[in-house]
């Protein structure tokens, strides 16, 4: 808690919680030109554009799954991937949990991609 000075001469309580992580698993599938799966470049590019795009968010805003696509899609040369899907669950949850939502926090949490897979289609 703090206490500051007001502008007509009294004092203010400001209280404030920590933000606390949400983490997300990540699982993109793609299929690419030629059939040829991401190569480590391509893959990493793609990892940090994720987290970039996370870590732009403000604490307590979400992200919508086309914001996601796109992140993914605009981290590869134009052509390379010709079709993307992205679906999150929350870390805590099993596999089955894994869906095309978009996600939401509370108004004290942040998103942390825990791990980001990737799978491609045939």
């Amino acid at each position: 808690m703090y206490t500051i000075d007001t502008f007509n001469g009294g004092t203010e309580d400001i209280r404030f919680t920590q933000a606390s992580a949400i983490g997300y698993d990540f699982r993109i599938s793609y299929t690419s030109n030629n059939n040829t799966p991401l190569n480590a470049r391509e893959v990493s590019q793609v990892e940090d554009s994720i987290t970039s795009l996370l870590d732009s968010r403000p604490i307590g805003l979400g992200v919508s799954n086309s914001q996601i696509v796109s992140s993914v899609l605009s981290a590869l040369p134009i052509g390379r991937v010709l079709t993307a899907s992205v679906d999150v669950k929350l870390s805590t949850l099993g596999d089955s949990a894994y869906a095309p939502d978009d996600i939401t926090v509370d108004y004290d949490q942040y998103i942390s991609p825990d791990s980001i897979q990737f799978r491609r289609l045939t």
